[in-house]
């Protein structure tokens, strides 16, 4: 599952350290190194601080924007119906300074629950006797839920890190540049240490071209085994009925297929996802394969059914 710490305060620390680290590993000079560490302490003192002040009642996703593990609670928490607001970070800054994981669910200012799975066996708990069957966690449901999560939400994420990282106007939009729910501090030192955080994020995910081309294969073998599940024309993965499988598989696949802005979280995180069209076109032509294979289709239908623009 994503990066977690134990506490913001022991993130703080570890990316102190390892800072330093990457970015010597990645050819960055002394000053820069200096720089970097300086922004970040005081980053963190002021995220701290930031943090301490949103604590409000009622539910509040945390996360990344773009992050496919937050779109699946997104999914969940859309189609309950319940009411959450979103407080959302650029890309590996609330890792690097809060200790976030990714995505968080903060309940009534009272208590966090990290990790995506365990937010829908909360959301199930809470809700699943009224209007959250579909989040009803069978032993087979969960046991392929945790293979997506384990599987294809880290293989296609090293492979898209890949594909996009390298083109700083691409890797800016998608850690949220343009998201103006984004506090501008975070936007503005997205802007100024991209190159510092690019190499960071390739250590943490070992981000090669050896790991980008076996994640790629990887995926195309998740893909394979839903075009079985799907092959005897069940309109969902398990049957006639949308479970918490189908969520998963779509919004993780989703950094595979695009399904467009508009769709994407509803809509509601447009200035982060590129069009088919702004991707690379090593990047663009396997992503079009993925849209026309059947499972493809199966994202892309689920997509236009379920997540509309509000």
């Amino acid at each position: 599952m994503p990066l977690r710490f134990m506490t913001p305060s022991f993130a703080v620390w570890a990316a102190t350290a390892l800072l330093p680290v990457v970015a010597v590993c990645a050819g960055f000079g002394v000053v820069t190194v200096i720089v970097a560490t300086v922004v970040l302490q005081a980053g963190a003192a002021f995220a701290r601080l930031a943090q301490g002040l949103q604590a409000k009642p009622g539910l509040v996703l945390e996360g990344i924007s773009a992050s496919h593990y937050v779109e699946k609670v997104r999914w969940a928490l859309d189609t309950l119906g319940v009411e959450y607001t979103e407080a959302r970070d650029v890309g590996l800054l609330g890792v690097l300074l809060l200790g976030r994981s990714v995505p968080r669910l903060q309940v009534d200012g009272r208590f966090v629950i990290s990790n995506s799975s365990d937010i829908l066996r909360y959301l199930w708990g809470r809700h699943g006797a009224d209007r959250g069957e579909f989040l009803k966690p069978t032993k087979e449901i969960v046991a392929f839920e945790n293979k997506l999560d384990t599987v294809l939400g880290r293989e296609c994420r090293v492979w898209c890190y890949y594909n996009i990282l390298p083109n700083p106007k691409l890797g800016k939009k998608v850690w949220g540049i343009h998201d103006t729910t984004i506090p501008k501090w975070q936007r503005l030192l997205l802007d100024v240490a991209y190159p510092v955080l690019r190499a960071a994020i390739k250590k943490l995910l070992n981000v090669t071209e050896k790991r980008a081309a076996l994640g790629l294969q990887r995926t195309k073998e998740i893909f394979d085994e839903v075009e079985e599940m799907l092959s005897d024309g069940r309109p969902y993965l398990f049957g006639q009925q949308l479970t918490l499988a189908d969520i998963t598989f779509c919004s993780l696949a989703a950094i595979v297929i695009f399904p467009g802005p508009e769709l994407y979280g509803r809509g509601t995180v447009a200035t982060v996802i590129p069009r088919v069209e702004e991707l690379p076109a090593a990047m663009k032509k396997e992503v079009n394969a993925f849209r026309e294979r059947p499972a493809g289709q199966f994202v892309r239908r689920l997509y236009a059914e379920a997540r509309e623009i509000l």
